[in-house]
């Protein structure tokens, strides 16, 4: 099509996730009107069809349709043994895409909620407990063949914001996908190219910037600041009441609507997660009451790890491959040599989540303290000799400042720095962690290589001004004009490898 400054950008499949569902609606808008791309839409259910549809933006699209998910597990048959055919098509999915059915449902609430092996309390919905192995047969079955059908059927050329099973079809067919994400650096994001968000352009920039170049981080990234700030603001009494009586009538509101977020979660479930929030804190409080200061005034060397929430895509979405915490911590503690502490901090969001005696095990590895959840993460990576995490931010923060870590996860933005060790197997920590603890402070070399990545994030990146996911509908036009320029230049750059 004349006027279009890249192919990939001819037929667009455009899924609306409801956290950024505003910046998409103002991108579909400048992909249109400025580069005259065709853009189909693609959102949760008929709910939210419906919507899009009275939105100004509706004309814009050439459909706006629903994906149902949900529905594609909760309205199949969950008992009958699977037929024969049925069978060989679970087969040919996981041949053809390389990986087991099973393997896809740890990213998922509701049919893996067993993965989220550290946040068994996470709020129960109907599907979760209706759910069986033929659940997860019958309903991939569906996805996948919705997916080839409507990429068959519409020719696309790019695959934006899609989930895990449609960016899968995308890149069988080799065509091109792109994901909103934070880049875990001021407010910046970028656009990641798989369902892992692995973001190659930021080592493409890192080879290729000038050597004299550098930022330096001072802050926990905005994203981080704004759900602090919000859980520190709800995790009272009166908040979580609140909170209580909104939901429940929510709940009210939509059954009587008919909508499906009314048929997913438990509202007693979700009741009941309030009511663990409020107890849990206190109880997570008198077991993790270390401060970082008091470590450090005390002259105790520690390797820091950070939990990360359960269930949640920073866990089993980014690291299908290894999301077990209970049993890294305790293969860490076994691994640290004499006199090395191992500093563990509860992400605030998991309280509730967990079972309080998950603390209380910990608390029983005798060279592990229990830190305080509200210490910031910086300061902890500061004072640490070495940082351990799967998939975290604090991974990022650390090798920013050129400090040392041991990744578990495989597809980490910052594992290619030479202070960051990805180790695969839990029978690889010992030999890392002597690694690590050997040069465990920044050297100058370290450093600058850190402030390096930085810049490279930096020039990967765009600034969505003052956007926070929990007020999506304020987005600035400047910042749509920064997003479309940062897909142009990402779908623009030479396709490379991603990790395995």
């Amino acid at each position: 099509m004349a006027g279009l400054p890249h192919a990939a950008l001819r037929r667009v499949a455009l899924y609306a996730r409801p956290e950024s569902r505003f910046l998409m609606l103002a991108l579909a808008k400048r992909l249109r009107e400025a580069w005259g791309s065709t853009v189909h839409l693609y959102c949760a259910n008929a709910d939210q069809v419906a919507s899009f549809r009275r939105a100004p933006e509706a004309a814009l699209f050439e459909r706006i349709e629903a994906v149902g998910v949900f529905s594609a597990f909760s309205d199949v048959d969950h008992h009958t043994p699977l037929s024969v055919a049925e069978q060989a098509r679970a087969e040919a999915i996981e041949r053809d895409y390389g990986v087991t059915l099973n393997f896809l449902a740890v990213s998922n609430r509701h049919i893996g909620r067993g993965y989220a092996l550290g946040g068994p309390y996470h709020p129960r919905s109907r599907l979760s407990d209706r759910a069986t192995d033929r659940t997860i047969a019958r309903g991939y079955a569906r996805i996948f063949d919705y997916w080839e059908g409507e990429f068959d059927r519409h020719g696309f050329t790019l695959l934006l914001n899609g989930g895990r099973e449609s960016v899968m079809v995308a890149r069988r067919r080799n065509i091109p996908s792109r994901i909103l994400i934070g880049s875990r650096f001021k407010n910046l994001h970028c656009w990641a190219w798989n369902e892992f968000y692995e973001c190659p352009e930021v080592e493409h920039a890192y080879r290729t910037l000038p050597q004299r170049v550098g930022a330096q981080i001072s802050a926990p990234y905005q994203g981080h600041l704004d759900s602090r700030r919000r859980a520190r603001r709800a995790g009272s009494a009166g908040a979580l009441l609140k909170r209580a009586i909104l939901m429940t009538a929510r709940y009210a509101w939509w059954w009587i609507r008919g909508y499906e977020k009314g048929r997913t979660y438990y509202l007693s479930s979700n009741l009941k997660f309030l009511y663990r929030i409020w107890r849990d804190w206190r109880d997570v409080r008198r077991l993790a009451r270390t401060r970082v200061g008091d470590l450090t005034a005390a002259g105790v060397p520690f390797v820091y790890y950070p939990c990360h929430l359960e269930p949640e895509a920073a866990l089993q979405g980014i690291s299908p491959e290894f999301f077990f915490q209970h049993a890294l911590i305790a293969a860490v503690s076994r691994d640290l040599p004499a006199g090395v502490m191992l500093a563990v901090k509860e992400a605030f969001g998991a309280i509730g989540r967990r079972p309080i005696d998950f603390y209380r095990h910990l608390a029983d590895l005798k060279n592990v303290v229990l830190l305080d959840p509200w210490e910031m993460g910086l300061d902890c990576v500061r004072a640490s000799r070495a940082v351990v995490t799967i998939c975290g931010s604090t991974g990022f923060e650390a090798a920013a400042m050129g400090r040392q870590v041991i990744a578990l996860g495989r597809h980490n933005v910052f594992s290619f720095l030479p202070v960051v060790q990805t180790a695969k197997r839990l029978d690889e920590l010992g030999p890392a962690l002597q690694r690590a603890l050997s040069s465990s402070e920044p050297t100058a070399e370290s450093e600058a290589q850190g402030r390096r990545f930085l810049a490279a994030v930096e020039a990967t990146s765009f600034d969505l001004r003052g956007f926070d996911y929990g007020h999506p509908s304020i987005v600035d036009p400047e910042a749509v004009d920064a997003m479309a320029e940062g897909l142009l230049r990402s779908v623009s750059m030479t396709p490379v490898p991603l990790g395995s």
